[in-house]
């Protein structure tokens, strides 16, 4: 499989597949690029090196600039010492978007195949991946719906995220497309319209939420098929209550659930902003920006720093992942291509 685009059976979201190495979206794909001053001959090869970089491991790292073998590379990009999961989870993200910004950038016949894929969303169909990729196979009828998907598609989303990027520099004009500085719309606590914990009543399949926060618990309970703390769930209205009884989930697995953590956000999310009008307003004026969650504590969904940190304003030296900023952004920048569609989702709010 190269590269192919099919609409998703609800007949809304469309994707574009992609895994082996012939496409151009893969890791794999022969690319030659510069990053300060250092040639590299594909996307893996930039992030295998940002690893031992990373870790400080220079005899790892000079071995992989000498090897031109994607899966060898991927190899040595395993032997670096010193490896620490949650470090590198700090790190990776922003590796491969910037390894793929450089690629897609200095390769105009890969940036031409890159916008051509205009919207859709870019999907790593690897069978075996369920981190980067869906964990499925295109083939399987479950990878042409994201709430059947086994993995968190994360190389997919960042090429998603990156083509939108770069879509949005050519329609800017000269000026934007210039500037190096990108804009952020931090947030953190609850008052914040962002916050997973703010107040917002909204349905999804009949059953109705108080907060983004109390869905993504009660989903995480269903995933887990403990119906028991799934109904005390329901029945809470405080947030911080409601957090602490999702960590309660019995049967709870880390790996099963970070294939599914991120859909399940983005779909309460979009339940939020779509049926309160307020709320959507407040979204979509962020546009432009990047929504980052500011919280100095976390480093899954948020920065790992708060707002006033220096460090916060550039996101090389961010400390987390930021996975709810960039939710919020996909979902921010979808509902803004979606326009005139807007005001009939909008209205589908019937609490």
């Amino acid at each position: 499989m190269a590269t192919t685009s099919h609409h998703s059976e609800e007949g809304k979201e469309r994707f574009t597949f992609f895994w082996r190495t012939e496409s151009p979206f893969s890791q794999f794909h022969p690319s030659c690029f510069k990053v300060d001053d250092v040639t590299y001959c594909c996307a893996e090869q930039y992030m295998m090196h940002q690893k031992a970089v990373v870790f400080e491991d220079h005899e790892i790292a000079q071995q992989i600039l000498e090897t031109d073998v994607p899966p060898e590379i991927k190899a040595l990009g395993r032997q670096v010492r010193n490896y620490d999961d949650e470090v590198w989870d700090d790190h990776c993200q922003r590796v491969v978007k910037e390894g793929n910004r450089a690629k897609f950038t200095q390769n105009p016949h890969l940036l031409k195949k890159l916008l051509a894929t205009q919207g859709t969303t870019l999907v790593e169909a690897s069978p075996n991946d369920t981190k980067w990729g869906i964990g499925l196979h295109e083939k399987n009828p479950k990878a042409f719906n994201r709430k059947t998907w086994r993995g968190q598609n994360l190389l997919g989303a960042i090429l998603t995220e990156l083509r939108d990027e770069l879509l949005a520099d050519r329609a800017g004009g000269s000026e934007e497309s210039t500037s190096e500085e990108e804009k952020f719309t931090f947030f953190f606590r609850k008052d914040s319209p962002f916050s997973q914990f703010h107040p917002a009543q909204f349905k999804v399949d009949d059953v109705k939420f108080n907060c983004a926060e109390q869905y993504m618990m009660y989903q995480k309970a269903e995933v887990f098929d403990d119906h028991e703390i799934g109904q005390q769930i329901l029945e809470c209205d405080v947030p911080p209550q409601i957090k602490a009884l999702g960590r309660q989930v019995r049967n709870y697995n880390d790996e099963v659930w970070n294939a599914h953590c991120q859909r399940v956000v983005k779909e309460g999310n979009r339940a939020k902003f779509t049926q309160n009008p307020h709320l959507r307003e407040a979204l979509l004026a962020t546009k432009g920006t990047t929504l980052v969650e500011a919280s100095p504590r976390d480093r899954k969904w948020g920065i790992g720093l708060s707002e006033k940190n220096v460090k916060a304003h550039n996101r090389k030296t961010w400390r987390g992942q930021n996975l709810l900023g960039a939710i919020l952004t996909e979902l921010r920048d979808e509902l803004i291509t979606e326009g005139s569609g807007s005001a009939s989702e909008s209205s589908s709010d019937d609490n």
